[in-house]
């Protein structure tokens, strides 16, 4: 009854208020699916085209802004991305289904430079919260379905991330898959060394929303 009674407040209320806001900082709060002209007003600051290389002209925007860098997909907040200086105090908490936060859980959480294995600690308590909501770990070839999330791991010199998939994912048609997730990325040594850091810590989280991702959408 209750998540019926959700969606039925999700169609009434309008795009950005179906996700849960998200703190960015002690005072300011984003939600993804929000205008780009209004978190601009909000922050007072003005987003620039995506210059990656795979930014797409008048579609794909990046705002950064004290720790996090917000991006933009056709004028909708897509995904969010949490610096090394964020204050981690801050809890990760976008998205609508719980189970898919990076919460505290318990007396677990995420910490300013956490360290690799003490992420892996949380993880596992991250994963023991899902498998209890009835949600399925899938690390196999087929796309997620709902319910449903994959982890998964890239150690190498230049990248050490975990990224987490969620689904319901679809296809790109060129083999790959287009979902919701988040990545984590801990500072390599050379990283380290270049900013006077150290080394196996988190870097960065980024979250995004598949929603508001139009790669291989009708428009």
């Amino acid at each position: 009854m209750k998540a019926i009674l959700l969606s039925v407040l999700v169609l009434s209320s309008g795009v950005a208020a179906e996700y849960p806001a998200q703190k960015i900082n002690r005072a300011d709060s984003v939600r993804f699916g929000q205008t780009q002209a209004e978190i601009e007003r909000m922050l007072k600051a003005k987003a620039v085209p995506d210059n990656s290389g795979i930014g797409r002209p008048n579609k794909d925007f990046v705002l950064s802004h004290h720790g996090i860098k917000l991006e933009f997909d056709s004028g909708r907040l897509e995904n969010i991305t949490f610096n090394a200086e964020f204050d981690f105090n801050i809890p990760i908490v976008a998205f609508i289904e719980s189970w898919r936060n990076l919460d505290a859980i318990g007396g677990i959480r995420i910490t300013s430079g956490i360290k690799k294995p003490n992420f892996l600690e949380y993880l596992a308590a991250w994963e023991a919260r899902a498998k209890k909501l009835g949600i399925r770990r899938y690390d196999g070839n087929e796309l997620l379905k709902e319910g449903e999330y994959s982890v998964r791991a890239t150690e190498q010199k230049f990248m050490d991330m975990i990224h987490i998939s969620f689904g319901p994912e679809r296809s790109t048609g060129k083999g790959g898959s287009w979902g919701s997730g988040c990545s984590i990325f801990f500072l390599t040594p050379d990283e380290a060394s270049l900013y006077g850091r150290k080394p196996g810590t988190v870097d960065t989280i980024s979250v995004t929303c598949d929603e508001f991702n139009t790669h291989a959408r009708q428009q």
